[in-house]
């Protein structure tokens, strides 16, 4: 019975180490955002041959302010690249969506195959 107990605990342990990693993830460093960000819109530069200059960075910042995104483990990045907003997820770097002047909005969902990690 005792060695029951000291498996259950420790798989109980075990459990808790995992989930607690999960939920606290390591979460992409500034320079890391601007980074894939850029790299984003490069790819859309080149794909609808566009012009935006990919050096004019204005302003990146993490979406973790309120409750619900920091009990949800929902964090994004939010990059300005030449009046562009790139949002990016701030665990994984995978694009979410890009939102341009005058309200035009591309999505992972338009063109997956120009997103893929």
């Amino acid at each position: 019975m005792k060695k029951l107990i000291i498996r259950f605990t420790l798989l109980l342990a075990v459990i808790i180490i995992i989930v607690g990693y999960q939920y606290a993830r390591p979460i992409l460093t500034s320079d890391e955002a601007i980074s894939i960000a850029t790299k984003h819109m490069d790819t859309v530069n080149n794909k609808m041959n566009l012009s935006y200059k990919t050096n004019n960075i204005e302003s990146s910042r993490v979406n973790k302010d309120t409750f619900w995104n920091i009990a949800s483990g929902n964090r994004k990045w939010s990059v300005s690249i030449d009046g562009v907003g790139i949002d990016i997820n701030a665990y994984t770097g995978e694009f979410i969506e890009m939102i341009f002047p005058l309200d035009g909005v591309l999505t992972k969902d338009d063109h997956p195959d120009w997103f893929s990690k």
